[in-house]
Order: C-alpha cells, then sequence, then structure tokens
C-alpha cells in the first residue's frame, strides 16, 4: 500500500463503497426502483427510495473520479493483483454455491476461473479502462488544458444522444459502459489540471451543489424522467464531483484508513457475487416486507455496515495467508514473460 495517498480521498473511496452497497439494498435487491413515482400512492417507502437512490446513485462514478483524478498506470502487478483477488473470491465462492445447493456444473466452474470473461460490467470496463488509459494520459499531457472544449463536448455528446435523445447506438448504455469510464475519467483528469482555480471555491458551496443537484435527481424521477438514476445522467455527473471535491482540501495520512480503503475493490465485488447476494437479497427483502419502513432504514444501515466489515476480514486474511505465494508466483511470471511491471 502506498504511504502517501491522501488519506481524506480514501474516506472518499470508502464512502463510495458504501453507497454502492447502500443504493443495491434500496433498488437492485429490493427489487428495483418503480418504473415510475406514483403522486396519486405516495408512501414513505416510495419518498425514502427515491431520495436514497438520488443521492446514493452518484457510487461507480466516484470511483472513476478517483482513478481519473489521480491517473491510472497500466502495470502487470495491478493486473494480476485484480486476477488474484477476483479468483479468490470466485472460486471459493462458486465452490460453496455447489455446496448449498447440492449440484455441481462444471461451465460455471470454468465460468468462474475464467475471472475477467466473466460477466461483470465492472470488472470488464475497469480494466479496459486500464487498458486505454496510456492513451488517455498522453492525449491529456500532451494538450493540457486545451482539452477543456473537447471534454466538455464528449460530456454534452452522452448528455444530449444518451440521454435526452436516448440513443443508443453510441454505446453509452446508462453509464454501464467503456465509453461512460472513459468519459468520466478524461472529466476528472481535467479536474486534476485545474485543481487550483476550483480549490478557491468555498468547500462548503460544493457540498450544497451535491445536496441540490440529488434533489434535482429526486424531482426528475418525480417527473418520470426514466434516466433520472443513471450514471450517465449529467445530473448525477456533477452530482459526484461535487461530493469529491471537499475531499480535496485536507491532506493527511491515516494508516487506518488507507488500509481499510485497500480493500473496497473486495466489497464491491463480493456483495454482488452468488451465495453472498442471494442471501443478502433475502435478508434485504425480509426486514422491507415484515417491518415498518422506518425501522427497515435503521437495517439497511446495520447491514451495509456488516457487509462492509465481512468483506474487508475476508480480503485482509485472503491477503494475509496467500501474499507471499501469489507474490512469488508474479515475480517468477513476470521475470520470465515481461521483464518489467510497465506494459507501456
Amino acid at each position: 500500500m502506498n504511504k502517501q495517498r491522501n488519506s481524506s480521498v480514501e474516506l472518499y473511496r470508502i464512502l463510495a463503497t458504501f453507497l454502492v452497497i447502500i443504493v443495491h439494498l434500496n433498488g437492485w435487491l429490493a427489487g428495483g426502483m418503480p418504473e415510475s413515482f406514483d403522486i396519486t400512492h405516495v408512501s414513505l417507502k416510495l419518498v425514502g427510495q427515491n431520495l436514497i437512490e438520488s443521492y446514493s446513485s452518484v457510487c461507480v462514478n466516484c470511483f472513476l473520479i478517483i482513478s481519473g483524478y489521480y491517473g491510472l498506470k497500466l502495470k502487470m502487478r495491478s493486473i494480476w493483483n485484480i486476477y488474484v483477488l477476483l479468483i479468490c473470491i470466485y472460486i471459493p465462492f462458486c465452490i460453496l454455491n455447489f455446496v448449498l445447493i447440492d449440484s455441481f456444473s462444471l461451465k460455471e466452474f470454468i465460468s468462474a476461473s475464467l475471472v475477467f470473461s466473466k460477466e461483470s460490467y465492472f470488472v470488464q470496463c475497469y480494466l479496459m479502462l486500464m487498458f486505454l488509459s496510456p492513451i488517455l494520459n498522453t492525449f491529456i499531457d500532451t494538450y493540457g488544458r486545451r482539452v477543456l472544449k473537447y471534454i466538455i463536448l464528449f460530456f454534452l455528446i452522452e448528455c444530449y444522444f444518451h440521454c435526452i435523445r436516448g440513443n443508443e447506438s453510441l454505446g453509452f448504455n446508462h453509464g454501464y459502459s467503456v465509453l461512460h469510464f472513459v468519459l468520466i475519467y478524461l472529466m476528472a483528469r481535467l479536474l486534476y489540471l485545474y485543481r487550483s482555480e476550483v480549490m478557491t471555491v468555498n468547500s462548503w458551496y460544493w457540498i450544497l451543489g451535491y445536496i441540490a443537484r440529488g434533489l434535482l435527481i429526486s424531482l426528475m424521477y418525480i417527473s418520470h424522467i426514466k434516466w433520472a438514476f443513471d450514471y450517465s445522467n449529467p445530473i448525477n455527473i456533477l452530482s459526484s464531483f461535487c461530493l469529491f471535491i471537499p475531499f480535496l482540501y485536507k491532506k493527511y495520512v491515516s494508516y487506518k484508513i488507507n488500509w481499510i480503503a485497500s480493500s473496497t475493490f473486495a466489497v464491491y465485488i463480493m456483495h454482488t457475487y452468488s451465495p453472498f447476494v442471494e442471501a443478502l437479497r433475502e435478508i434485504d427483502n425480509y426486514f422491507l416486507n415484515e417491518y415498518s419502513y422506518s425501522f427497515y432504514l435503521m437495517m439497511m444501515v446495520v447491514i451495509a455496515i456488516l457487509v462492509f466489515v465481512i468483506c474487508i476480514i475476508y480480503d485482509k486474511i485472503r491477503i494475509r495467508i496467500l501474499s507471499p505465494i501469489t507474490d512469488y508466483i508474479y515475480e517468477k511470471l513476470n521475470n520470465k514473460f515481461f521483464k518489467s511491471n510497465t506494459l507501456f
């Protein structure tokens, strides 16, 4: 772990991870958000779901902003670390799944073993972003602040063609795409170039901007705008930047925060993979259907914390036990086939 990482930004990474869990508990695992806000049957649950989704749907963009702000480097070590993490989640969980359902599927086991090609939009899109990062970084380094107009135009293209016109041919896919990942990455790189000017603004204005944009997303949903909660929603994108910027104002190093933050990717993967996700769905729906909504909200926070802690502990145990072995294998493979940690 890099001890020089700004723990304020790492705290933002932890917050983004909690928001991922919350957005899943609130929507996806609870049966999905209603297609529209029915103003004739307003309930505490409907209002609560709307507000929670409005403020937590920035989660994925938050992760991409961190990567873009500091810049990705295409390193064999980074790819290897992701591979080891995935194999240590997919294979044990796949075996556990077979034990629980008392049925073995060779096809599913092979699929779990081929970790990079196993269906998981974030993993595949992030790996492609890593692969493209040398090109994107060279573009930014070459043109500097002159890329401002280009990136604004890129942002407006996604806004107009995908959100306003509903044109799917460009492949923005509601934010679940490499193209969207590239856009957020470039916007975050641009923020880094203009960080001095941005930080002359009082941090509370950015916080108020996040609150205001969350309310605007909520109103969009009430107004039956179908892409209100999309990661590609321009208001969502701006909201995620408003949430990020206040964390830049204070720089400090905390070993504990950085230690926890280094395992947040494991949290993202683990809680969305079977059988963990099925158990989480059962628990989520049990409290949602059997208790009052106010009690459910309290339990949602408790569940999110427990999920986070369990996943962090699992990853730290994995690292403690397997790191000597996986590090040895990596050094052997790297020395034999690549001779260098960097591809560029």
